[in-house]
């Protein structure tokens, strides 16, 4: 007589979180008994899973929304919106994305716990993208301020460990910030605290331990120093100012990346890792690799000596580079690709949007 019924909870809670494909969770696993759907169904399972395969020793994979197809970057009608990922042996996986046309001019991408954010600088709407479990969820943002343009200098996504929600923040110039939670009954726009920045927001951020982040510049002041760090605590909803490590005068020359689950800021010769021991926040020099190869800028790292690159011209696509040895290996991407966003750690996970 089957009496698999009979085992405690726990114990099979702990089978289940073990189990690494998310298809078979919740096409079968979740429907061999109630207890078992219920199990499934708790968000509180979907987080410790989540963590659990965060933490195991995986093969890394990343990915990157891409717009490419027959025609040319002007003709909308023969080109498509997908979401590329690169496994750890260089094979990729193209998904097409339904996007609607007016998020996809400029769009950029940021993620938290597997869920894609993909957001317009032109446009105030966001879309919410579990690639696991394809499933989507528009946001539609908050009414501008008087008098301002629809531009928004930065948007954010991220997860408040606190209360157990998620959020997306949007920034309009320098006069306004609002937040918006998600799966709540206060699921309405709010404004929250925001000391007026002279600066300019550059895309994309990142959301890294509760906090999202922004590269932007200073405009006003010296030349030198002109870049610094806007950050966003999720839990508390304050803002912040983080230096950067040395001085800079162009913008471009950094991006924010991740790196063993810490923000980083990189150029084309070296990375710093940000460190935060309780008091106050340090930078440490932890790779110096330059200078990068000509005519590509980076997306983000996916392995300790491996960075993704994009070529300045369509035709040369996406090519990973080791920092060690130098060598260079191209990322078939089939179709012609006309532009493309920054790389994102890809993670399979249960959470819904």
């Amino acid at each position: 007589m089957n009496r698999f019924w009979l085992i405690p909870n726990e114990i099979v809670e702990n089978i289940l979180l073990r189990v690494d494909d998310i298809d078979s969770l919740r096409d079968d696993c979740r429907f061999v008994c109630k207890s078992w759907f219920n199990l499934i169904n708790d968000p509180l399972f979907s987080i410790k899973h989540h963590q659990y395969h965060k933490n195991a020793k995986k093969k890394k994979m990343v990915s990157f929304l891409c717009l490419h197809g027959l025609g040319d970057r002007y003709n909308h009608s023969e080109t498509f919106l997908s979401l590329v990922t690169v496994s750890d042996d260089f094979h990729c996986h193209i998904e097409k994305v339904n996007v609607f046309l007016e998020i996809r001019q400029r769009l950029q991408i940021s993620h938290c716990n597997g869920i894609i954010h993909m957001f317009s600088k032109n446009h105030l709407s966001s879309l919410l993208f579990n690639p696991t479990i394809r499933g989507y969820k528009f946001v539609r943002g908050p009414d501008p301020p008087p008098n301002s343009n629809v531009d928004v200098r930065g948007s954010g996504f991220g997860y408040d460990a606190k209360s157990n929600i998620y959020k997306l923040v949007k920034i309009f110039g320098d006069v306004k910030a609002m937040v918006h939670t998600l799966g709540t009954s206060s699921s309405s726009w709010r404004e929250v605290k925001f000391d007026h920045l002279e600066g300019k927001m550059l895309f994309p951020g990142i959301y890294c331990k509760g906090a999202y982040y922004w590269l932007c510049r200073r405009m006003n002041g010296v030349i030198r120093n002109r870049l610094m760090i806007l950050c966003f605590e999720m839990c508390d909803e304050k803002f912040g100012v983080v230096p950067i490590p040395i001085p800079c005068s162009n913008e471009e020359e950094f991006i924010l990346g991740e790196w063993n689950e810490s923000v980083a800021l990189l150029n084309i010769y070296q990375m710093w890792v940000m460190v935060d021991d309780g008091i106050r926040i340090k930078w440490i020099l932890c790779l110096k690799f330059g200078p990068l190869p000509p005519l590509y800028f980076p997306m983000n790292f996916w392995k300790e000596d491996e960075i993704l690159l994009k070529s300045y011209r369509d035709e040369d696509g996406v090519v990973s580079y080791n920092i060690r040895t130098k060598q260079l290996r191209r990322v078939y991407v089939p179709g012609r690709m006309f532009y493309c966003t920054h790389a994102i750690p890809s993670l399979k996970t249960l959470f819904s949007v």
